[in-house]
């Protein structure tokens, strides 16, 4: 005798290993997908943190080189007004007054009270012979009564 056994499954216990099924499918095709969707989006992120390294180097090479420059630029300056103080306190013209020295960009300017336009224009040599000194701005005052009135501002 010969049994033969039918297995049967309602139609609403095989829509649930169905969907099972595909989801594992779907899941496996979908993880390597995704996993190549964030290689390239995490390339193209590290790129950008790249270039914003790179970006930024080249601002703090710019800005160590406006530094390096502009200390350069005051040490320059700060010499020039020594070195026409200096000059001053060996002439014996000028030794006797007291005339402020500033220099900006290598351009001197010469301010104070003097007697005489004699000491003013030996102030402006002195200057002006000084190793640096691109120009001179006199901003001196004569106060002396006689002399004033012919007095005025002259660049070298």
């Amino acid at each position: 005798m010969t049994v033969e056994a039918v297995i049967s499954i309602p139609t609403t216990n095989r829509t649930f290993p169905t969907l099972i099924a595909s989801a594992i499918i779907s899941f496996g095709i979908a993880v390597p997908a995704l996993a190549q969707s964030d290689s390239s989006a995490m390339s193209a992120s590290i790129h950008s943190a790249g270039q914003s390294i790179k970006s930024a180097g080249s601002d703090t090479l710019v800005a160590v080189n406006d530094t390096y420059y502009a200390a350069k630029s005051a040490l320059r300056d700060t010499d020039i007004t020594a070195n026409v103080k200096a000059a001053f306190h060996h002439d014996p013209t000028t030794h006797p007054y007291d005339i402020d020295v500033t220099t900006t960009a290598g351009v001197v300017t010469l301010e104070g009270k003097i007697p005489s336009h004699y000491v003013a224009a030996r102030a402006k040599e002195l200057a002006i012979e000084t190793e640096g000194v691109r120009r001179v701005r006199d901003r001196m005052v004569i106060i002396s009564a006689a002399s004033s009135p012919g007095y005025s501002r002259r660049y070298y």
